[in-house]
């Protein structure tokens, strides 16, 4: 596996693992009345994006990726996607 690759592979697989122990042990309801949570829950799901997207765009740079929303937005939960300005 190409160096670049397993370095965006780790960086996913780390911001999973914080995702999961950001959210072990609680309910929907512990995420929704906690505001420093899921700022957190956000961050890590956008520097996943960021490492997908920046792997994808290197591997087909002739496609640019945008996010769409992933789950209905009454969850508060969304996706941020980065354009490149190229």
């Amino acid at each position: 596996m190409p160096r670049e690759a397993a370095k965006y592979l780790f960086d996913i697989a780390e911001h999973l693992a914080r995702l999961q122990r950001f959210v072990a042990g609680k309910t929907f309801e512990d995420y929704a009345a906690d505001e420093l949570l899921r700022a957190a829950v956000e961050r890590q799901f956008e520097i996943i994006g960021e490492a997908i997207n920046e792997r994808v765009g290197r591997a087909v740079p002739d496609r640019y990726w945008r996010a769409k929303p992933a789950l209905p937005p009454e969850l508060g939960l969304f996706a941020v996607g980065y354009i490149s300005s190229d």
